[in-house]
């Protein structure tokens, strides 16, 4: 019988969740870089036009992770009706899913407690309710193995930057103690 993951020593979950991240990521895609120290906003907004997957030291000093992604299905078209009344991902959302394990393909997770900070570019100027972009966005990040779960969010920001073709989000995740 496995054991749980409740029941697993820290040195065992990230070995574990290791293994689970190499079998469903491929190699280190190209548009992965590493970039030296700079504050969020800086990084934010050099590179929110490239589809870039970016590394940095945070400003309290432990590493971060902003990654550059599309724009995700609101939770209204991430979840459609099954026939028996329950719930299932929509093409959208398995999509949008698809799109993050790719761009994340290679990079290391940050484990534990964390906080996620998103800076969403809308790709019109329809209304939008900001909260509704978290669940597809979240679920997604959890599935590329960037965070190890959405339940060890101890902060969660969202901003609303201005409209941009196509649509795109920033998210900085920073690793808490």
């Amino acid at each position: 019988m496995t054991k749980r993951w409740l029941d697993l020593s820290e040195a065992e979950i990230a070995e574990k969740s290791a293994k689970n991240r190499a079998a469903r990521i491929p190699k280190l895609s190209a548009s992965a870089q590493k970039i030296s120290n700079q504050e969020f906003t800086e990084a934010n907004e050099h590179y929110r036009k490239k589809p870039a997957t970016v590394r940095q030291k945070a400003p309290q000093g432990r590493e971060s992770i902003i990654l550059t992604l599309p724009y995700p299905p609101t939770v209204n078209h991430y979840w459609l009706p099954n026939f028996n009344h329950s719930k299932r991902i929509g093409p959208k959302g398995v999509k949008f899913r698809d799109d993050v394990i790719k761009q994340c393909a290679g990079l290391d997770g940050v484990m534990g407690r964390v906080m996620v900070d998103v800076r969403a570019y809308p790709p019109d100027n329809r209304k939008r309710d900001l909260d509704n972009i978290f669940k597809a966005l979240l679920d997604s990040l959890n599935h590329a193995g960037m965070i190890e779960d959405d339940g060890l969010i101890d902060v969660l920001k969202i901003q609303r930057g201005e409209t941009t073709k196509g649509g795109q989000v920033v998210v900085c995740i920073v690793p808490l103690l």
